[in-house]
């Protein structure tokens, strides 16, 4: 049987380079975001479409029950007898009327695995976020030319609003599935060449440890001073508190 697991993250934190990773492996089934409220990721492609082309059934399933959902469609028997079968689910999805049992659900499933992928500098995900909604580029692709050079400005208190925000999800999840075997990664160590971590995270999923490769990149490679505009003012406003480490950072 193989393992069943989910990606447990929030948005620019390198979710889509993880979940395109885990989808080099040959055995490993990795979906995407089954519970955003606006699209619908399969297997990693360049486009968005439906996780089972022609199938009308999951949207509404999703709706309705979530251990049908993932029992039919996700956690269920494949020909191709893969090592490990899971998808990417962000702190803020599935807020909202039944989808709301999904948690209930997964929390009681003690034998899913949870991959906990975080952003070492917070100011850097805000950033990237930023950029992205303003570029309207939300993936950046290794054979794309980009020309990005977009940069921003955070009020400091949309700033602090997010860095309490993520704060609490994280100490709220990390609760949450205390029962769950968990693993933390954190995106600058999953880039990192000299790092083990991607071997750590096969090990974790007990599936076989190949070399594994993504087709992203990194949208946005310039120091965060050069991207925020506002960026020594907001370094003033965050000195006296807990939130000043992410200002000695460039990453």
């Amino acid at each position: 049987m193989y393992t069943k697991y989910i990606v447990l993250s929030t948005p620019r934190t390198g979710s889509n380079y993880l979940v395109h990773l885990l989808s080099s492996h040959p055995h490993v089934k990795s979906y995407g975001e089954l519970y955003n409220p606006r699209l619908l990721y399969g297997n990693p492609k360049r486009t968005t479409i439906d996780i089972f082309p022609g199938n009308v059934l999951f949207p509404l399933a999703r709706s309705l029950s979530p251990a049908i959902t993932l029992q039919s469609f996700i956690y269920k028997s494949y020909n191709n007898n893969p090592q490990a079968v899971g998808f990417k689910i962000f702190y803020g999805h599935a807020k909202h009327g039944s989808q709301r049992n999904v948690w209930s659900y997964l929390k009681t499933q003690r034998d899913i695995h949870i991959v906990h992928l975080t952003r070492g500098n917070w100011l850097a995900s805000l950033a990237s976020f930023y950029v992205a909604r303003q570029t309207k580029k939300f993936i950046q692709f290794s054979d794309e030319n980009s020309q990005m050079r977009t940069s921003i400005a955070i009020e400091p208190s949309a700033c602090l609003e997010y860095f309490e925000e993520l704060d609490a999800f994280q100490n709220y999840y990390r609760r949450f599935f205390a029962n769950h075997p968990w693993f933390h990664i954190q995106y600058e160590n999953l880039t990192n060449p000299s790092s083990n971590c991607v071997v750590l995270l096969q090990r974790f999923l007990r599936v076989s440890i190949r070399q594994l490769s993504a087709p992203t990149t990194k949208q946005e490679r310039r120091p965060l001073h050069q991207v925020i505009t506002n960026y020594s003012t907001l370094s003033k406003y965050f000195e006296h508190t807990k939130w000043r480490r992410f200002f000695h950072s460039s990453v």
